[in-house]
């Protein structure tokens, strides 16, 4: 014999209609969707629970809209999800869970209260947040209902926001002196029409895509610090014999943030590429809207995979000269992009990573970090910058200093590229702590080269040397250009090419 409290249990699980087929809808945040239905008799009786059921929500971490029977979740970069009511059938109760569930959030919210969850882990319920910002445009976004539901803060953003980072290592681009050196350089060149005019919802294996066959719109390539890459086909066939070629979408990982500070990081790539349209050195850009892009697309990899890579191979040294000269033209083109009178655009991450093979020549790429150069107009000369944080072990002297910067430090960098195609080892490499290598920098040490290639009289590897201990020079003043280091490499390679003939 049923007691009550089993008779009042199956009527609140009947409440939220846990037996019937749930009806879903995805949307990808640049075109396309899908629909169908699951059964959520799958879900274990803790997810048919109104508790499990919001748990089972917010663990879902993907950056796309579903509807599930009347509720929207839409995620915003991260997991910040929002309600939406969708003309629900009358007697629909999993609306009516979620705006009390939303109601019990603001109310609590008001009145300061802190008590934990019984969700699982004894987490806390999320904040009530309202989904209201200005970004970098000046333009406004607002959910539909003017309320969302975020995640938990965790530790390491809590201490963000409370610590940021201080003033004076945050420089204004603009002060009373400095001031941009040119107009273009506070342009945004948007084309947000064509990166959502992409398909995202077909994600086929490997081995099932072929150029210019049927059909592949997207494929997960590789990720970087901040952005994934995405593999698609260009909606444009080329002029060649009427194939769609292959492009790369870029977009924003979902562990950080969106952000003033990453869109206008992504706008100085985009505006740095487009600038760079007519430079044969630098990967193209074809389309960018807020942190996402479409570039080139390399089908056979960077620099570093040519050394040490899965499709490594042994090259000889006139394929090593020719792929310095190709990286440091990039260099070249980039620091002379609006004359040679002064750089316009500093690097400031160059490394083997960013040289990637398009159509046969390795192009700079990923302009992310990338500063833009001004002018005094007191001294009539160019201005420096400084930067708060430069990690990593590829860097120049005045970079770990933490002095005045300019264009130079892509030079000194430019020689640890060369330096890794002439000996096939990083720099330091045999030092294991980081900051030891930094140290040694600061100090002006710098990596040895093997005596067998010092003695050598090649001249491929004299050249090579020649122009690694001119990029590696100390003082950013007496430092070589990058245009002196295509001549050193230019004068080798043609001496080879005709000794060869």
């Amino acid at each position: 014999m049923r007691t009550d409290g089993a008779i009042k249990q199956r009527q609140r699980s009947n409440r939220y209609d846990t037996n019937k087929n749930v009806v879903f809808s995805t949307h990808s945040p640049l075109g396309g969707g899908r629909q169908g239905t699951f059964s959520p008799t799958r879900l274990s009786a803790r997810k048919k629970s109104r508790k499990g059921l919001f748990h089972w929500i917010r663990q879902m971490k993907v950056r796309t809209a579903f509807a599930i029977t009347g509720i929207t979740l839409v995620t915003c970069g991260t997991i910040r999800m929002a309600f939406q009511e969708m003309n629900p059938p009358e007697g629909n109760n999993v609306i009516t869970a979620a705006e009390r569930y939303l109601r019990f959030q603001v109310m609590r919210k008001r009145k300061g209260e802190h008590r934990k969850s019984k969700f699982r882990r004894r987490r806390s319920h999320p904040h009530v947040i309202s989904l209201v910002f200005r970004n970098a445009y000046n333009s406004s976004i607002v959910s539909i209902q003017g309320r969302t539901v975020a995640p938990k803060e965790t530790k390491k953003q809590m201490k963000k926001r409370i610590n940021p980072q201080p003033a004076m290592l945050i420089e204004a681009f603009e002060t009373k002196d400095c001031v941009r050196a040119k107009d273009w350089m506070i342009q945004n060149p948007t084309t947000c029409n064509v990166v959502h005019e992409l398909d995202m919802t077909e994600f086929p294996r490997p081995e099932e895509t072929k150029v210019g066959g049927l059909p592949t719109e997207a494929f997960y390539v590789i990720m970087g610090y901040w952005r994934d890459v995405w593999r698609i086909l260009d909606n444009a066939p080329d002029t060649a014999g009427g194939v769609r070629p292959f492009r790369v979408l870029k977009t924003m990982r979902y562990q950080h943030n969106i952000t003033h500070r990453n869109l206008d990081r992504h706008r100085r790539d985009a505006l740095a590429m487009e600038r760079l349209t007519s430079a044969k050195h630098v990967v193209n850009m074809y389309a960018f809207c807020g942190n996402s892009a479409i570039n080139d697309y390399s089908d056979g990899g960077d620099i570093n995979g040519m050394i040490w890579g899965p499709k490594r191979r042994k090259y000889g040294k006139i394929e090593m000269l020719k792929v310095g000269l190709e990286a440091a033209v990039g260099v070249m083109e980039m620091h002379q992009i609006d004359g040679a009178e002064y750089p316009t655009i500093a690097h400031t991450d160059i490394t083997p990573g960013q040289f990637i093979l398009v159509d046969g020549i390795y192009k700079l790429n990923d302009f992310n970090r990338c500063r833009f150069m001004r002018w005094n107009t007191t001294s009539n000369s160019a201005c420096g910058y400084k930067v708060g944080n430069n990690p990593g072990v590829f860097r120049s002297p005045e970079e770990y200093r933490y002095e005045v910067q300019d264009e130079k430090v892509d030079n000194y960098s430019l020689g640890n590229v060369l330096y890794v195609l002439l000996v096939k080892e990083w720099p330091f490499d045999h030092v294991k702590e980081q900051d030891d290598i930094k140290k040694f920098i600061k100090e002006g040490k710098r990596s040895e080269i093997p005596k067998l290639l010092e003695e050598s009289n090649h001249p491929a590897d004299v050249a090579m040397i020649k122009a690694i201990r001119r990029c590696w020079t100390d003082s950013r003043e007496e430092r070589a250009l990058a245009a002196e280091i295509v001549d050193i490499l230019k004068e080798a390679l043609e001496e080879l090419v005709q000794l060869n003939q």
